[in-house]
């Protein structure tokens, strides 16, 4: 059975491997252990020992942060997930073959920000989808940047965070910033605020 957390056996045992496999590597103690675990701890093991494989195939020249094997793990997730054009035809194809199937959850949240599967199918093909389109790409794209903003916040009172409409001084006025507005409001109700 697959376990969903890296344990801190494996990944010292991956990163002693690491230091081996090049001999400019540091010696690494018990406190870099801890400094690695504190990033690392919460990351998919056969993730994480495909990226320790990849950097004793590729070689390295200096010997990477926990930082850097946490991006490399961030950057094969992303690998599996579909592009913005194929989570918009895996909409079209929900549309078309009135499928009960789910999408993926960042295409259903993408898709419920420009308006849901009830504007996309009564959208005039030649007119409104396009931009229906155009919007949801964009905002697809642009969701990877916002949860690594998310990301580099955990562990960060929420309280010391200002909305979006805070921040901004005004109401939102694109879908970009009412995306951020919103990440605001989630936040508050899951502190209880």
């Amino acid at each position: 059975m697959h376990r969903s957390r890296l344990e801190l056996s494996d990944m010292v045992k991956g990163l002693s491997l690491l230091a081996m496999s090049n001999p400019t590597s540091p010696t690494l103690t018990e406190q870099n252990y801890q400094a690695y675990w504190i990033v690392l701890e919460d990351c998919d093991p056969r993730m994480f020992e495909a990226v320790i494989k990849d950097f004793m195939k590729n070689g390295f020249r200096f010997f990477p942060s926990a930082g850097e094997i946490y991006k490399a793990i961030e950057r094969i997730k992303k690998a599996g997930e579909p592009t913005a054009e194929e989570a918009w035809e895996s909409i079209r194809l929900k549309v078309v073959m009135n499928s009960q199937r789910r999408l993926p959850a960042k295409t259903e949240y993408v898709l419920r920000m420009v308006g849901g599967l009830e504007r996309f199918a009564q959208a005039d093909t030649n007119t409104a989808l396009p931009h229906i389109k155009r919007e949801f790409v964009k905002i697809y794209n642009e969701i990877d940047y916002i949860q690594e903003d998310r990301i580099a916040l955990e562990g960060v009172d929420p309280k010391m965070i200002k909305s979006g409409a805070e921040m901004l001084g005004r109401p939102p006025t694109n879908a970009i910033e009412k995306f951020l507005c919103n990440l605001r409001v989630i936040t508050n109700e899951t502190v209880g605020q």
